[in-house]
């Protein structure tokens, strides 16, 4: 056995379910995240201090809110959730700030379109739960891929210790030695398995390339308040003062590292290791055939005898 020809083979053979693996991790860390958009939020008594950065996401929506601590000069103490603007006479108010998220299993229950100033409007709502759909279609189609890509694998790696086999090309060589001419078609289950395998592993990450897309936009340019930073009108200065614009996160990165590793272990695995189904032929010819062949003036086949496994 030639274990300079089957380190490369196993190589192959592990690389379409390791990236359909990384994949299937990287959309769960996308769809659990609550960081697909962020925005910087400042104290309404002192806009120069910064409170936290609020996050969104197809699954999760956050909040900041405050405790308020407010302390009078005669010992008497209150505690509030309302911040008092401004802070009553003879009094010192102490605030604290921390940031609740609010998490979903089904989505749409997560962000109700209204039509009043600062809340999710229904087009924004429903643009998102489609974001958490294409999220939840590319989560489980992948996931369905990788175990797939199991199957194949448990299936094929045996034949990484075939050696021996045949390979032929059109021409000739002295050396060859021709065998029995067989023709047939790739109709075999495993060759169907492959090709649902891409079918199904291309489906998810085109489904997580449409979440990425259209959660990114939805989340970052179309939030509110992100118009105000783009046409402040009268009453966008005290927005701004108080609020930063939408930034993209992290969630949106892990969608998109999710998608292009589904299609690397695609492409490798439907080029390099899965067999597909094929409407063509191979030859095989055995020696008597060759001879015959030969002395009818007909082409001889090289064929050569080939370590490497046929996967």
């Amino acid at each position: 056995m030639n274990l300079n020809i089957l380190r490369p083979a196993f190589l192959v053979l592990l690389l379409p379910p390791l990236f359909l693996l990384l994949s299937f991790i990287f959309s769960l860390v996308a769809i659990t995240s609550s960081d697909w958009a962020h925005r910087a939020e400042k104290n309404p008594a002192d806009p120069t201090e910064l409170i936290g950065y609020n996050h969104r996401a197809p699954f999760v929506k956050c909040e900041i809110t405050g405790t308020h601590k407010i302390s009078y000069l005669n010992g008497t103490t209150i505690t509030t959730s309302e911040q008092p603007i401004p802070a009553p006479e003879g009094s010192n108010v102490t605030s604290s700030w921390d940031e609740h998220c609010t998490r979903k299993s089904n989505h749409r229950k997560l962000c109700e379109g209204v039509y009043f100033l600062g809340e999710d409007n229904i087009q924004f709502c429903q643009q998102l739960a489609l974001a958490g759909d294409f999220l939840i279609a590319g989560t489980v189609l992948i996931a369905i891929a990788f175990f797939l890509s199991l199957a194949i694998l448990a299936w094929t790696v045996t034949g990484v210790f075939r050696t021996g086999y045949i390979i032929i090309r059109n021409g000739s060589h002295p050396h060859s030695v021709p065998r029995h001419v067989r023709r047939w078609a790739v109709h075999n289950p495993r060759a169907y398995l492959g090709l649902a395998l891409i079918v199904i592993a291309g489906c998810g990450a085109g489904a997580m390339a449409a979440a990425q897309t259209v959660g990114g936009n939805i989340l970052v340019n179309l939030n509110w308040p992100q118009s105000v930073f783009y046409d402040p009108g009268d009453k966008g200065a005290n927005v701004i003062a108080l609020l930063g614009p939408w930034l993209g996160g992290t969630g949106i990165g892990f969608a998109g590292l999710s998608w292009l590793l589904a299609v690397l272990g695609t492409v490798i695995g439907g080029v390099a290791v899965w067999e597909l189904p094929k409407v063509g032929v191979r030859e095989e010819m055995d020696e008597w055939t060759a001879k015959r062949a030969s002395t009818l003036g007909g082409s001889v086949l090289e064929i050569e005898a080939a370590s490497a496994p046929r996967v």
